[in-house]
């Protein structure tokens, strides 16, 4: 093994016999043999599990660690009947949650693996695709415009070669990388020739040598020690809080009735037993399997619509954002780029203009854009020039500048936004050949732009000098040019744009426009593509205003143009100051990465950079704003259905516990037993099972939802006690008219608790009239089966013996017909009331103050 600061000093002889590679990189089995040493080629890591750990991990909750306790200590107490069921029970349960866990889990890799951030490597003499968490130290990597570095590296080759370090250094100009070893000592980062996962390659190209990967890596051991795990998003830190309302409503409530059973002379077992049972009665044990299970199947439907959801907390922002911020270029354009014409200064059709900027485009080694290939598309490359030199494009200068040569030729030729060409010209080249200075053309030059930009042509400038072929590129060089014409490029807006933007606005979503093209250009497609809020800023004029201005401004504003990175970060942090403001973002270039830290939710699409597509929550198969549509309705359905099982097992669990726990006290024995209680829990857990495969109203689907803890609070508390209401008439009318048994009493009351727990599902499941809302089959189908088996559950002796039930007459169960009518009418009466002072999405639909609509 080798230290990656001490491979930039050595041979590169010696760094290869140390990794025992060498050129032609590893051979396949070496390379497996290798990835099995070192482990895979991450930081943050998901924990995965093998089939048995999956299973174990399922009694890692405290609770079911003590209820297994319990279950050891009644066989200890000879008590093997109750020990049993309680044992069986709860290896149910877990059974239950592991099925659901290891299906979510294959879906989840199944759709990873359709956008997997692959790269270039040297195996077995050949190169090969293959994806960065397989790379291993001794692996030889080819490197492009737009990868990311995947490891640290030694350079082995290099051409043209600059790096984005910003990640690491917050540098935001490209550094240039060489392949030469370094004599002196440096720190790790000032070394030239070496590469650090994090980074990626701004232009140029480059052969690696990989020395170390993963938490190894500088960046890991950064990670490491700034932070342990991604940060949380909004949907885990809500239900982080919300599981710990549970824990801390469980704790306390079993605590305060186990020291009452205490006091009230039950013995210590029998009231440990119960208040155990109670507390697994009241957590819905099975919500972190039905969550992951439902946001996998959501994820699974959700490709189905070309989205791919990488991260699965994603979904919940996805579901719950109202602002989006889109880029022009493929999003609300076609995205198909043509070079409409090359101009000379008098606006006439230029074939040298267009040969300097065939020649700019094809020798450049920056990532292929789509305005370099609409150049070379149709265009001939003259073979005979040869290229000295390249300065790469950045944000900041807005310019790619190149040095060739033809025989005793070279020239300096700059491509890029016209103001930026136009800043470092001090002379123009005429159509007549006579090249003079520059100061009394510049008017008709600006009203040339003007005039073609206001037609919706994307226009760069084209620059020239002469160079001197000895003397090295760099950017001084970039002045006392020669302005020589116009590239007009052209993109049209997309066939059905102005289908699709209102119908993103019915959803709730605000739609705002980020791009870095001349701000005439982006009000031109603005117009084409339906927006009614045609106010535009520029990023110079976000510059030149205070943060309080700024942040009324971007409210005001759907068009923003000739926007830098920092300039597109700033309106995100703006606009996520609003309160319940949840941001989208979906953009596809290099000058996107700065968003996409910042946005909510980082939507990009599968051919875009891999550095980009790495750090995106969801990626599109294809890049269309219908694409996205779709992904939003589904995203919200998941969301939707994840919900549903929320507010219908704390509602139900918070009732049925409320009343044990309160009849526990003033009966002469337990209403349930522990076993029963559990029984219960299982049964309703096992009938809601199949929540994620549910229809979803059309309602749920129009506006942004949002993890609300304080309207869950409130949901079970309105619908908690409806339970205990007629949990408490079933008592009164069992003891007081019909005067049954302990057993009879308890068998009631089971049938009773399960009956009404899943007959709600069908009611709360929905916030219209029960019978207008269809249930999915399986949910309906599920649902009647577990009803229809607890009915018969008292008359199968097995049964009957291990849960101490007894058959039950007639008028007891028409009895408990009765009771769960009555509370599903009430439930239906309630519900039309809460929602209507309480709607979960009210608070979604004007999150930005401004009252215009961007469409």
């Amino acid at each position: 093994m080798i230290h990656v600061k001490e491979s930039a000093t050595l041979p590169l002889e010696e760094v290869f016999k140390k990794l025992h590679t060498n050129m032609e990189g590893l051979s396949e089995q070496e390379a497996k043999r290798r990835l099995k040493i070192y482990g895979k080629n991450t930081i943050h890591t998901k924990k995965s599990y093998s089939t048995l750990s999956l299973f174990l991990k399922q009694f890692s909750s405290p609770i079911v660690l003590i209820l297994l306790f319990s279950s050891i200590f009644s066989f200890i107490l000879a008590d093997k009947m109750n020990g049993s069921i309680i044992f069986i029970i709860v290896l149910f349960s877990a059974f239950l949650g592991f099925i659901q866990e290891k299906s979510a889990a294959t879906i989840i890799t199944e759709l990873l693996h359709v956008v997997r951030t692959t790269i270039i490597v040297k195996r077995d003499q050949a190169q090969k695709n293959i994806p960065i968490d397989s790379l291993i130290p001794g692996d030889v990597i080819c490197l492009q415009s737009g990868d990311m570095i995947p490891a640290d590296c030694l350079l082995l080759e290099e051409k043209d070669l600059f790096i984005d370090e910003s990640a690491l250094t917050g540098e935001s100009l490209p550094i240039e990388k060489k392949a030469e070893v370094i004599h002196e000592s440096l720190t790790e980062l000032k070394y030239p020739n070496l590469l650090f996962m994090g980074t990626h390659v701004i232009s140029g190209v480059a052969t690696a040598l990989i020395i170390t990967t993963g938490k190894t890596t500088l960046f890991g051991q950064i990670s490491e020690k700034i932070e342990q795990k991604p940060p949380q998003s909004d949907y885990e830190k809500n239900f982080y809080h919300f599981g710990y309302f549970l824990i801390k409503t469980t704790f306390l409530f079993t605590f305060v009735i186990f020291l009452l059973n205490l006091y009230l002379k039950h013995s210590l077992l029998e009231a440990l037993l119960f208040c155990l049972a109670l507390a697994i009665g009241f957590t819905p044990q099975l919500l972190p399997a039905i969550i992951t299970i439902n946001l996998a199947k959501g994820s699974k439907f959700m490709a189905k619509k070309k989205v791919i959801v990488k991260k699965l907390s994603a979904i919940e922002n996805f579901g719950s954002m109202n602002v989006l911020c889109c880029d022009k270029t493929g999003t609300l354009t076609e995205g198909i780029v043509t070079l409409y014409a090359a101009l000379n200064v008098d606006g006439k059709e230029d074939k040298k203009v267009r040969l300097y900027a065939t020649l700019n485009s094809s020798l450049q080694t920056g990532y292929p854009n789509p305005l370099d290939k609409a150049v070379l598309c149709n265009s001939t490359i003259d073979t005979s020039w040869k290229k000295l030199d390249e300065i790469p494009y950045d944000f900041v200068r807005k310019r790619l500048t190149i040095a060739v040569t033809k025989e005793s030729e070279t020239k300096l030729i700059s491509k890029g936004s016209f103001l930026s060409i136009l800043s470092i010209c001090s002379k123009i080249h005429l159509p007549s050949q006579e090249v003079v200075d520059i100061d009394n053309f510049t008017p008709s030059l600006q009203s040339l732009f003007t005039t073609h930009s206001q037609k919706g042509y994307r226009i760069l400038g084209l620059a020239y000098k002469d160079f001197d072929p000895k003397k090295a590129l760099t950017k001084e060089d970039e002045k006392e040019c020669i302005f020589f014409g116009f590239l007009l490029f052209y993109d049209p807006p997309k066939a059905n744009i102005q289908e699709i933007l209102p119908k993103l606005i019915q959803l709730g979503i605000h739609i705002k426009m980020i791009t870095g093209d001349n701000h005439l250009v982006a009000m031109y497609i603005a117009e084409k593509s339906g927006f009614k809020n045609l106010q535009i800023i520029t990023g110079d004029a976000l510059d030149a205003i205070n943060d309080a201005e700024a942040e009324k401004a971007v409210l005001e504003t759907d068009i923003f143009a000739e926007m830098n990175p920092i300039q597109k970060e700033r309106v995100l942090l703006l606009l996520k100051k609003q309160k319940d403001c949840i941001i989208g973002y979906l953009g596809d270039g290099l000058n996107d990465s700065i968003a996409f830290h910042v946005a909510d939710v980082g939507v990009s699409v599968n051919s875009a950079p891999p550095f980009i597509k790495e750090r995106a929550d969801i990626v599109l198969l294809d890049k269309n704003l219908s694409v996205l549509l779709d992904g939003v309705k589904e995203g919200r359905k998941t969301f939707a259905n994840t919900m549903k099982y929320i507010l219908m097992a704390t509602s139900s669990n918070f009732g049925n516990m409320l009343t044990i726990s309160l009849s526990s006290l003033f009966l002469g024995f337990f209403p349930a037993l522990p076993k029963q209680i559990l029984l219960t829990n299982l049964l309703v857990d096992i009938a809601e099972t199949t929540i994620p495969t549910d229809n979803v109203d059309i309602e749920m689907e129009d506006l942004p939802w949002k993890w609300n803890n304080k309207w869950l609070q409130k949901f079970m508390l309105a619908f908690g006690p409806i339970s205990s209401v007629f949990d408490f008439l079933t008592f009164f009318g069992l003891l007081t008219f019909f005067r049954v048994s302990e057993l009879q009493f308890q068998t009631t009351w089971f049938i009773e608790s399960v009956l009404s727990a899943v007959a709600v599902t069908f009611f709360l499941r929905t916030r219209r009239l029960f019978y207008k809302s269809k249930p999915s089959s399986f949910l309906l189908y599920n649902g009647l089966t577990i009803m229809i088996i607890t009915f018969f559950l008292p008359w199968i002796p097995i049964f009957s013996t291990l849960f101490s039930f007894v058959p039950l007459p007639f008028h007891l169960l028409l009895f408990a017909v009765i009771i769960v009518i009555g509370y599903l009418s009430t439930t239906e009466v309630v519900k039309y009331f809460f929602y209507k002072k309480y709607n979960p999405t009210k608070s979604t639909q004007n999150r930005i103050p401004n009252k215009k609509r961007s469409i």
